[in-house]
């Protein structure tokens, strides 16, 4: 009854867990976009700089949106400067941005639209434009999870985290061979307990066949756990990546992060 609850309990936290990251990573970028909404430009552009200094992974719709509103944001308060290095990061991004005609003011389409032609130009040309660049990459999660789903490990070990691979496979080997030891011991002596006449051996030999069994729930409960946790963690955790960034001086920064 324990292990079941533990275990039950385990993916509960698992789910919340991964619920509760997601949720607050695809809450920052709008953060950004409720600022500007409510005039408060300042602190706009203080939450995109912090989204940003802050190493988190976001896809190019997020990264795009926290630098379409510190570009907004830039513009009502007078940094054209800045306005424009981050419409031209936005525009590295999604090269066939649009903004909304509707909900944008004039003079702020008017500036983009003068923006985009120098982007062009600068393509065109084939030079450096002197803002951040992203590297967008393949999401190695979905293809993680399905390998950890067949042998845990298997996943983290497709995402380059080797020590957690190497962990989570000898977990749930040891798991599985320590299961099938139990298992069969729990069969043996619940044989000989059933066989058993003597009086004076009946409570020794129960004795080992309630510890087999016990020790084979935790086990395969266990091992359970594991092989969940590696899944989990698969579809769910970061992975090492680079990203490649241009200084606007010919050359090329590279930064590796590490996430565990």
């Amino acid at each position: 009854m324990l292990n079941r609850i533990f275990f039950f309990t385990l993916i509960v936290l698992l789910i919340n867990s991964a619920g509760l990251q997601a949720q607050s990573a695809d809450n920052r970028p709008l953060k950004v976009k409720k600022l500007y909404d409510k005039l408060q430009f300042e602190e706009a552009v203080k939450s995109g700089r912090e989204s940003l200094r802050r190493g988190r992974s976001y896809d190019g719709d997020g990264l795009a949106l926290i630098h379409r509103y510190m570009a907004y944001s830039f513009f009502n308060l007078s940094e054209r400067d800045s306005a424009r290095a981050h419409f031209l990061t936005l525009l590295s991004i999604n090269p066939q941005t649009e903004l909304d005609i509707v909900r944008t003011s004039p003079k702020i389409i008017a500036f983009f639209e003068q923006v985009r032609k120098e982007y062009e130009q600068l393509k065109s040309e084939n030079k450096i434009i002197a803002v951040k660049q992203y590297v967008f990459v393949d999401d190695k999660r979905p293809g993680a999870a399905w390998r950890s789903a067949l042998f845990p490990g298997w996943g983290q070990y497709y995402k380059n985290q080797k020590t957690k691979a190497y962990w989570a496979s000898g977990l749930f080997l040891g798991g599985v061979v320590l299961s099938v030891i139990s298992y069969a011991q729990e069969g043996r002596y619940k044989d000989l307990y059933l066989k058993e006449t003597d009086s004076d051996k009946i409570t020794s030999v129960y004795n080992r066949y309630n510890m087999y069994s016990k020790a084979r729930r935790f086990l395969s409960y266990t091992t359970a756990a594991v092989w969940l946790t590696s899944f989990a963690d698969a579809l769910w955790s970061a992975y090492p990546g680079i990203s490649i960034q241009s200084d606007g001086q010919d050359k090329l920064s590279f930064a590796y992060q590490i996430h565990f």
